[in-house]
């Protein structure tokens, strides 16, 4: 069997140590086992970073319940642009450009 020296091994390091099939390497009494935790909380703080984007910017156009009277005195004060009724809900666009809903 060839006896490889502790120069040797760590020589060969840099070269293995791109390589992903390479999983332990020992020198002398310690192990150097692959970082794989950097990458995957990389990635997790990538995902948390594009919830988070979404939900800031997802929610800015949301309308706001308000009671059915406040739909009808905005409908007499002529405020209203739009309405759209479809099953139990109103949504209801103002001449200002807010959302508002109401349910019936």
């Amino acid at each position: 069997m060839k006896q490889i020296t502790t120069q040797k091994v760590k020589k060969n390091l840099n070269k293995l140590s791109n390589k992903k099939t390479q999983r332990y390497i020992k020198i002398g009494k310690t192990v150097k086992i692959p970082n794989i935790f950097g990458n995957t909380f990389f990635y997790v703080f990538v995902f948390l970073g594009a919830i988070l984007l979404f939900d800031i910017f997802g929610n800015i156009s949301t309308a706001t319940q308000v009671p059915i009277g406040d739909v009808i005195n905005k409908i007499n004060e002529e405020k209203v642009q739009d309405l759209t009724i479809s099953g139990d809900r109103v949504d209801v666009l103002l001449r200002d450009g807010t959302k508002v809903y109401t349910e019936k």
